[in-house]
């Protein structure tokens, strides 16, 4: 299964702004990935994208609160710069939990890895930020304090292409 989240298409009732953000999270429980090799499906998918951010999710963690995070991004940034170019990946890493070896494949995740000097992955739903394959930045979501933090990080990460 691949799993590309894309901006709503309707519009939706401004009042109950939520609404949005819990049929998101409720869709993740739909992309569950059963093995390695549908895991390395979705990240090759990622990566074959000229801008992508992918959300790493594991069963084994308590994700609540960082997928609500994840939706909340996707959203608000569609809503903020419906024009732009960066597509957003929910994957399911629980079958590689074991060393993560799709994500470890990725170009530059071992540079990133080599400088931090620890693991990339905690389970503490990671953000990855990547450019036509290489790994950007990888961070926990929930070190960004609001979505409009996370949106400034993916602007100066991967700013648009007609930025002037």
């Amino acid at each position: 299964m691949i799993c590309i989240v894309a901006p709503l298409g309707c519009e939706r009732d401004s009042r109950n702004v939520d609404l949005p953000v819990k049929e998101m999270v409720a869709s993740f429980g739909s992309a569950r990935l059963e093995t390695k090799e549908d895991v390395q499906r979705v990240v090759t998918n990622a990566a074959l994208s000229e801008r992508a951010i992918v959300f790493v999710n594991v069963d084994w963690a308590i994700m609540e609160p960082q997928r609500t995070r994840f939706a909340q991004f996707v959203i608000n940034y569609h809503r903020k710069h419906p024009d732009d170019s960066v597509l957003f990946h929910y994957v399911d890493c629980t079958p590689v939990t074991n060393g993560y070896a799709p994500l470890r494949s990725l170009a530059g995740w071992r540079d990133l890895q080599k400088a931090a000097g620890t693991a990339l992955i905690h389970g503490y739903g990671e953000i990855v930020w990547m450019h036509n394959g290489r790994v950007l930045h990888v961070e926990g979501i929930l070190n960004f304090e609001t979505t409009e933090d996370l949106i400034e990080k993916t602007r100066t990460l991967m700013p648009p292409k007609n930025r002037g």
